[in-house]
């Protein structure tokens, strides 16, 4: 499902991210979509075990920028999950409201 894109959001991208970069292109948009995902509130990433079950490990999709740090976050999780690695690496990704 696609959420419908009006003409002031058409205009204020192209006013403060096209404008300035490409004074060339007007500001007229022949198609436009928005892409839907979720987010957390604060949009960090969440990486930490479920309550009442620590066999159980949640990784958030990263809210669509998270392919930039997938290795990273990849090999941290991986050496968690086999015992090993460092845990205040992760720490930062701890969930701040609980679930379960």
């Amino acid at each position: 499902m696609w959420r419908e894109v009006g003409a002031d959001e058409i205009a204020g991208l192209h006013a403060s991210r096209v404008q300035a970069r490409f004074p060339q292109i007007r500001g007229q948009a022949l198609k436009a979509r928005a892409c839907m995902y979720t987010v957390t509130p604060d949009r960090d990433f969440v990486v930490d075990q479920m309550d009442g079950a620590s066999n159980v490990w949640i990784a958030s999709a990263c809210s669509g920028h998270g392919f930039k740090h997938s290795a990273g976050l990849g090999e941290a999780i991986a050496q968690r999950l086999r015992g090993g690695g460092r845990s205040e690496v992760l720490e930062p990704f701890r969930r701040r409201v609980a679930v379960g």
